[in-house]
């Protein structure tokens, strides 16, 4: 039996039990239906954007905060998919596909062809932003917000870098949109 002095200790311990699992449930939301035409395509033509809502657009910054969280410091390996080691399309690929549900091609050069054409001043949260680091190299990261974008660097791992910095200011070769904010 409860004793009556006991019950509003309960109803508010039951409150904040539940105030907490629709927090969490909020917050780790099952990703949407990725956009059949984010399927990998034998050829280069440009996809049109994913459409994601404006209310989700602040989301999407979470969950690539929330991304670099859980992915910080792997290093990196050339063909790698796990945090034992990845590489920088492998990374990209992931993110998008474990946190957002869009499927992207496996390689720099084949995601240099997804979605639309973005120009550096229109960057949003979650475009892919394009570097030509060689000759024939490529890489690639996720702008998470203004100028800072998530990659797998090859020196340091998963890490958070400056668009301002002059290497990635000198090498910078593109970006694109995978979703589209409505």
């Amino acid at each position: 039996m409860v004793k009556t002095w006991h019950i509003p200790t309960l109803l508010l311990t039951v409150a904040l039990m539940m105030s907490c699992g629709v927090a969490k449930r909020t917050v780790r939301q099952s990703p949407p239906t990725p956009h059949p035409s984010h399927r990998p395509k034998p050829s280069h033509r440009s996809s049109p954007p994913a459409t994601i809502s404006v209310s989700k657009y602040n989301e999407v910054k979470a969950s690539l905060k929330q991304a670099y969280r859980d992915w910080k410091g792997t290093p990196y390996k050339w063909g790698g998919e796990s945090h034992h080691g990845i590489d920088c399309s492998g990374f990209t690929q992931l993110v998008f596909k474990r946190y957002f549900g869009v499927d992207l091609p496996r390689t720099t050069r084949r995601q240099l062809y997804a979605g639309s054409k973005v120009s550096r001043q229109n960057l949003k949260s979650g475009d892919l932003v394009f570097f030509k680091t060689g000759r024939k190299r490529l890489h690639v990261g996720i702008i998470v917000k203004g100028k800072k974008f998530l990659q797998a660097s090859v020196s340091q791992g998963v890490i958070i870098s400056s668009l301002k910095k002059h290497y990635w200011k000198s090498h910078y070769l593109t970006a694109r949109q995978v979703m589209h904010f409505q």
